[in-house]
């Protein structure tokens, strides 16, 4: 099922913060949350923290592609 939903992600052009949303709905960190269940301004915090991660780790991923590096893991 996600892998499904992960194709039509790439079929459609999204924004980076669409993206992002997307894949944040995929994420099942919740259920490790120390917090939950949690208020929605918690929700929201975490939530921009994702995003803001996601848009991090895009543009690293661009940059390095676009320099010619290999992904350290």
């Amino acid at each position: 099922m996600k892998l499904q939903k992960v194709k039509e992600m790439i079929k459609k052009k999204l924004s980076l913060n669409e993206k992002a949303r997307k894949a944040n709905g995929l994420d099942r960190s919740c259920k490790y949350c120390n917090h939950a269940p949690c208020p929605q301004a918690m929700a929201y915090v975490c939530r921009d923290a994702f995003v803001k991660g996601y848009k991090k780790g895009y543009e690293q991923a661009k940059k390095e592609q676009k320099g010619g590096k290999e992904c350290v893991r």
